[in-house]
């Protein structure tokens, strides 16, 4: 009978262990939110928010904005990052610096303004490679 209750001992102990290390790891993790506007404050989808490792350029999170211009990086790790903001036909802004600290739970950043690019292109070529692979029902009966 003790060693029943020893069992269930160590298991009731092994489950409180996991909950309390899996309650803490989550705890670590920082949620950054914020919104992406064009220059008439209209929100701006599918622009991209990540955090870059300042040393390696290295993108580590990030998101894609809604179509209210909303994003959330979640699980950002502690650490000092670049915070950069991305959209075809819009300025890059990678002038914000950033830190996450194991004490934040989330950072709210201030709307985002992205301007228009002014890099215009002069024109568009598009190029098809005419030995690509036709296959009708006669080629498929060979292979």
């Amino acid at each position: 009978m003790k060693t029943i209750n020893k069992t269930q001992k160590n298991r009731n102990l092994a489950i409180i262990a996991i909950t309390l290390f899996a309650s803490i790891a989550t705890t670590n993790a920082t949620t950054i939110k914020g919104r992406i506007l064009d220059s008439s404050n209209s929100p701006i989808n599918y622009a991209t928010a990540t955090l870059i490792d300042p040393n390696t350029r290295i993108i580590v999170v990030g998101d894609m904005s809604d179509d209210q211009g909303n994003f959330i990086i979640e699980n950002a790790k502690a650490g000092e990052y670049i915070l950069s903001f991305r959209k075809v036909g819009c300025e890059n802004d990678e002038s914000r610096k950033i830190i996450v600290n194991d004490n934040n739970q989330l950072i709210q950043i201030k709307d985002v303004t992205l301007a228009e690019s002014k890099i215009m292109l002069n024109e568009l070529e598009v190029v098809v490679n005419k030995e690509s692979l036709n296959l009708d029902k006669k080629n498929l009966s060979s292979l």
